[in-house]
């Protein structure tokens, strides 16, 4: 018997699963650790806004991505255990209508 051989180079013999493979899969998750690089330097940055006053701040530009959430999270359960933090518009009550009148008077 004489085993056929199957030029991988050439294109009809590329089929679409492993043309994604090798060009649109490796693509996607570029764009993807892409954004979520962007969206960490944009957290790193408004954490440092939050934390400016705090002794904490100093050095936040060099931590690592794993280090900018936990620090995130450890600063938004500090805010939800003042009560700084909540889920929604609250309804003003007669003190916070008050000091806003005051405001405009």
């Amino acid at each position: 018997m004489v085993s056929a051989e199957v030029d991988v180079c050439a294109p009809e013999a590329v089929s679409r699963s492993f043309q994604y493979r090798r060009v649109v899969k490796p693509q996607l998750e570029r764009q993807r650790r892409a954004r979520v690089s962007k969206c960490l330097d944009a957290l790193k940055d408004l954490m440092a806004e939050a934390l400016q006053d705090s002794s904490s701040s100093g050095g936040l530009d060099k931590l690592e991505k794993a280090d900018v959430l936990e620090l995130t999270v450890e600063h938004l359960k500090k805010l939800r255990d003042q009560g700084a933090l909540h889920g929604g518009p609250t309804p003003m009550g007669t003190q916070d209508c008050d000091k806003f009148r005051e405001g405009y008077t």
